[in-house]
């Protein structure tokens, strides 16, 4: 029998706080990661194209949430593929803007 003042519940009861607490520890570094990476990513892409100025990046954020909840729920391998994708759409999109601005040069240098 406990003690005055003495709790009676077992070790094995905080094993699940515990366990949260490090989710959500390991939710919010995937948050950051994904977050700083895409915004890296955007950055990088708006000054190869030479934008001079822009809208906030709305997908930042997204990006960010996206994968601390796939980290949480799928896979904490789920960070670098989302990275990976965005990364991918921005060069794409780079590149079509690069094609488009270079065609639109060409015809107008023959008018």
């Amino acid at each position: 029998m406990p003690l005055r003042g003495e709790c009676c519940v077992p070790d094995s009861a905080n094993v699940g706080q515990h366990k949260s607490a490090s989710e959500m520890l390991s939710v919010a570094v995937h948050f950051a990661v994904g977050s700083g990476a895409s915004l890296l990513m955007f950055l990088g892409f708006t000054w190869l194209s030479g934008a001079r100025s822009f809208s906030a990046p709305f997908a930042v954020l997204f990006i960010g949430f996206t994968c601390g909840l796939l980290s949480h729920f799928v896979s904490p391998w789920a960070t670098p593929v989302v990275l990976v994708l965005y990364g991918v759409a921005s060069a794409i999109e780079y590149r079509n803007d690069r094609i488009t601005a270079n065609k639109h040069a060409s015809e107008t240098a023959r008018q």
